[in-house]
Order: C-alpha cells, then sequence, then structure tokens
C-alpha cells in the first residue's frame, strides 16, 4: 500500500512539472509610446497614456503576473540614472514612473528614455520570465515660478533738455530666471515713488520707457524707484533707481556771432569768426558744412566797392600792351530773360559780329550765346567756305549772375578764361553750309547780320552804292559791361587773373592747421568759402580762421 501511495505522489509532480514548464507562453505587451509630465517640486511622472502592461498567459500564477519594469537609457541621456519605475499592482500590470531625484527645469526641460516590462516568469524565483518589446517615454518638466525679476542695472541715469517733451527719456530692463514664459517674462513695471512727473510703460513685456509728463520749472534732479513684475505675480528682488537730470534749454547752432566787424585799410587779413563755435546740444553729429559768402551782388558787376576806371585796372595789372583779346563782362538768364525767336539757318542767335583786315583779306569771327553755350565761329579768311566753331557748354552764360570773360584768339589756338579759370573748347570743323560773311569792316555788338539777303547783293566782293542797308537779327538779351577788342597779341594768364580778381575777399588762415577730414573750398573771385568735416572740435576752429582781406588802399565804407 505505501508503494502505490509513492507512485500516485511521483506521478502527481511529474504532471504538475510538466504543465508549469508549458505555461509562460507569451510576451508582456506594453504601449509603444507615452507622453509624461513631472513638476519641478515633484516626483511623480503622470503619462499618457497610464501605465498598464498585459500579459495573454493570466490569470495563471507568476507566468500571467507583471513583476517589474527596466528603465533604459534614451537619447537625451537621460534614463535609469534619473528615473526609475515601479509596479502598483502585478496582476493588473498596473506602473509608476518617477524620478530619483528633483529635476530642473532651467537646466533640462525635455527628458527621453525606453522602458520595459517583464512577467513573473515559472514561479516564485522568476525563472523563464519574458520581456516586452522597449516603449519610448517623453518627459517634461513643467515650470514652478521659483525665481524673481531681477533688474538689469540697479540705477539708471538720463539727461533731458528743459522746455521738451519726450516718448522715451531712458529704458530700464528686468529679467527673470524662469525657464517657462509664463513665468520668465516680466508683464509689468511700475513707480513706485508717489507723485513724480513721470509715466513707465510696457514694451513687449521685456523693456519699459520712462516718459515725461510736464516739469516744474525749478526742479533739475528727479530720483525715483521703479519695479517689476513677471507673469506669476512674482515682484523683483529689489527695486532699481532712476534718476533723470533736467538740462537748461538748448537749441543747436552756431554761437560766439560779432554782430560787426571793423576793418581798417591796410590791416591785410583779419578773421571773421575768431570766438565762434557750433552747439549740438549733445545730439550725434555725421556731417558739418558751412558756407561763407561775401553779399556783394548788389555792387555793379559784383567785386570790390570801388571806383577804378577799367583803364586804371588794366594799367595795374599790366596790361598796356595791344593784343587780339576780347574781354567782357556778362550776366544773361534767369526769369527777366526772354527767349530769341527761331532763326534761318546760317545766323547766330544773341551774338556779337566783328571782322579785322589784314593787308588786302579779311578775318572775321562771331561770338554768340545759345541758351547755356558760348561758340565762337572763325574764317581766317573770309573767303573761306566753312569756318572754325569753337563751342563751350557753361553755366555761368545763364545763370543770372556777373562774369567776366577773356577770349584770347591766336589762330589756331583760343583760349577762354570765365572769372579767371581757363575752360577747353570743343573744335567743330563741319558746320555746314554757312554763308560767307562780308568783306567789309565792322564791328557789331548785341545781334548778327542776316547772311543770306546780304550774300546776293555781294558783287566781286564790293558792296553796291546805295544798297548799305543791313538787317540784324538774334538780338542779345541781357547785361554786358567793359566790353574790350584789341588786336595784337594775347593776353599771359597772369593778366587775365589780375583783371578778374577782386581787391576784396573771404581766404582761409593755414591750411596746414587744418584737422584730420576737413576740407576747405574756396570760388576764384574768393567771394564764398565751404567749409566741410565731421569733427566738431576740428571744424570750430577751422571757422576761427576763416578771415576777411581788402587790398584797397582806401576800401570804400560799407
Amino acid at each position: 500500500m505505501d508503494r502505490m501511495n509513492f507512485l500516485s505522489f511521483f506521478l502527481l509532480c511529474l504532471t504538475s512539472v510538466a504543465s508549469s514548464n508549458k505555461a509562460n507562453k507569451h510576451k508582456p505587451w506594453i504601449e509603444t509610446e507615452y507622453q509624461g509630465i513631472v513638476m519641478e517640486n515633484d516626483n511623480t511622472v503622470l503619462l499618457n497614456p497610464p501605465l498598464f502592461a498585459l500579459d495573454k498567459d493570466a490569470p495563471l500564477h507568476y507566468a500571467g503576473e507583471i513583476c517589474g519594469f527596466r528603465v533604459h537609457n534614451g537619447p537625451s541621456g537621460s534614463g535609469s540614472v534619473q528615473f526609475e519605475a515601479v509596479v502598483l499592482d502585478r496582476s493588473t500590470g498596473e506602473g509608476l514612473v518617477r524620478s530619483k531625484e528633483p529635476l530642473d527645469c532651467e537646466s533640462q526641460r525635455e527628458h527621453s528614455f525606453t522602458i520595459q516590462a517583464y512577467d513573473c516568469g515559472e514561479g516564485p524565483d522568476g525563472v523563464n520570465s519574458k520581456k516586452s518589446h522597449k516603449a519610448t517615454v517623453h518627459v517634461r518638466v513643467n515650470d514652478v515660478n521659483e525665481f524673481s525679476p531681477v533688474f538689469v542695472e540697479r540705477r539708471y541715469e538720463a539727461s533731458v533738455p528743459e522746455g521738451r517733451l519726450f516718448d522715451r527719456i531712458v529704458r530700464v530692463e528686468a529679467l527673470d530666471a524662469d525657464c517657462s514664459p509664463q513665468y520668465s517674462q516680466i508683464c509689468f513695471y511700475d513707480i513706485i515713488t508717489p507723485n513724480v512727473p513721470f509715466a513707465i510703460d510696457n514694451d513687449a513685456g521685456m523693456r519699459s520707457a520712462v516718459r515725461r509728463y510736464s516739469l516744474p520749472p525749478l526742479s533739475r534732479v528727479h530720483t525715483f524707484w521703479v519695479t517689476a513684475f513677471d507673469c506669476g505675480k512674482n515682484r523683483a528682488q529689489a527695486d532699481a533707481q532712476v534718476v533723470v537730470t533736467v538740462k537748461p534749454s538748448c537749441k543747436p547752432g552756431w554761437i560766439g556771432w560779432a554782430k560787426r566787424v571793423e576793418y581798417t585799410p591796410g590791416s591785410g587779413s583779419i578773421p571773421l569768426f575768431p570766438s565762434l563755435h557750433l552747439e549740438t546740444c549733445e545730439e550725434t553729429v555725421w556731417n558739418i558744412q558751412a558756407t561763407v559768402e561775401l553779399q556783394t551782388g548788389h555792387i555793379g558787376k559784383g567785386c570790390d566797392r570801388d571806383s577804378y576806371s577799367d583803364r586804371s585796372v588794366r594799367r595795374l595789372c599790366g596790361a598796356v600792351r595791344d593784343h587780339f583779346t576780347l574781354q567782357l563782362w556778362i550776366r544773361r538768364g534767369g526769369a527777366n530773360i526772354q527767349p530769341t525767336t527761331p532763326q534761318t539757318r546760317g545766323s547766330r542767335k544773341e551774338g556779337g559780329d566783328h571782322r579785322v583786315q589784314h593787308d588786302d583779306s579779311f578775318s572775321h569771327y562771331s561770338l554768340s550765346v545759345h541758351g547755356c553755350r558760348l561758340s565762337l565761329f572763325y574764317w581766317p579768311d573770309v573767303s573761306a567756305a566753312r569756318p572754325v566753331k569753337f563751342l563751350w557748354k557753361l553755366e555761368q552764360v545763364c545763370d543770372s549772375e556777373w562774369h567776366h570773360l577773356s577770349l584770347s584768339v591766336q589762330f589756331p589756338s583760343v583760349t577762354l578764361y570765365v572769372d579767371g579759370v581757363t575752360f577747353d573748347p570743343a573744335l567743330i570743323h563741319d558746320n555746314g553750309a554757312i554763308p560767307n560773311p562780308l568783306p567789309r569792316q565792322r564791328m557789331l555788338i548785341g545781334a548778327c547780320w542776316e547772311p543770306e539777303e546780304k550774300q546776293k547783293e555781294i558783287v566781286n566782293n564790293t558792296i553796291p552804292e546805295g544798297k548799305d542797308s543791313v538787317r540784324y537779327v538774334g538780338g542779345y538779351h541781357g547785361l554786358l559791361s567793359g566790353v574790350t577788342v584789341r588786336p595784337g597779341s594775347v593776353e599771359p594768364h597772369s593778366v587775365v587773373e589780375c583783371l578778374y580778381a577782386c581787391r576784396e575777399g573771404l581766404d582761409f588762415g593755414d591750411l596746414e592747421t587744418l584737422g584730420s577730414g576737413m576740407k576747405v573750398h574756396v570760388n576764384p573771385s574768393q567771394s564764398v568759402l565751404v567749409l566741410e568735416g565731421d569733427d566738431i572740435e576740428s571744424f570750430n576752429r577751422a571757422v576761427q580762421q576763416v578771415t576777411y582781406r581788402n587790398s584797397l588802399r582806401f576800401a570804400t565804407p560799407g
């Protein structure tokens, strides 16, 4: 009997072992991805979806139960070092993910790792347990408003001129070290000092502009305190001080004018602005330009307050030889100058006509003005069918100002001086079929011959008796003065410069003392001087060196 009982027990054990080997057939199953959040002051991670592991071997003991979860490091480096997962219920497979130590949103806001579930195997010792696939877990650390705003500067200073209103006087700025926009942004600023004539507003929640209302007339320095609040209503750790200094009113411009300058004849050059300086009211200056001009437009030809005759001036300048030079002062252009009527081909508008006889032949020239162009037709001999034309494009012949012209002809060389400055002509040989001038010695100023009709009356290079009536065209509209024609050799350049030069004018003291970047320009008549630079101190020194000179022995008062 005992032998039979032992065999039954042995068979039962074998059957139990055989059935347990075949019990754990399936792996646990979990979701493939989880999203989680955790607060800075907490360690429990709230997952979506919740963490549950399922096993198809349930409800078998051990094989159908979940014994644990394993955490593996992810791409961000987070994982087993910072997080762990525990089983809350072995039969349902419910689990919990938590951090091993407090997390800091400011140092790292996002964490990623993988998690894996495993069952209890085939017995209490967990033999032959099976593992699930790995699921990715993303955890975001939610910010806690643990920091208060801190001002970048503890003290802000500004200065403003009195009598003006400003939209912005000074900018204050506070920062917050929290990681989230909710708690890191500055929501508003506030002036905590009562009864100050300033207001403060917000600029994108980060900076503020202090604006001025109206200042008491006797207040020169205003001191007040400003605080800041983040969007979690935390106030700044320490308030900031603002100091606004009100300066006396300032108007940019030149200071130190001398209303009257006394000039003694024979004293040479004297400074016009010895104490002049530029007040910028501390505004930024990129470039400065000053123009000093002698107002001489109301004086005759716009040069010198003297009574020298043209003959006296020529004697002073050494122009006493005979020469072949045409000189004149001209003023033309502007609203009072009426346009000329169209002319027939071959005539010149607004010009002069002059013939010079040499031996038995005649030379001829015609100086004309067309708009802003000055042209010279020259026939070395009137029998030449095509004259030589010299052309200049000059603003000076149409700008309504007085200008001095000196034209020296030493054919084939022609030299033109305008206000003492040489201008090169454009030489034109082909001018079309222009009729020959009359072989007669005469001079016309302010008009031109009508050549086509007169050409028909020429018989054997003579003008028949009783046929001396002349038709003039192209009348000149403008002013002329000091017209001088002298046959002979040409004037030297030095004489032309002397004839044009004014006895009074502007000058600059010492060009070698000019600062870096300074420029000085003086026109030929020395009636306009222009200074240009970008440094205020250098510019002030340069203006103080602008001088006036008058070489007349008896300077005319005025």
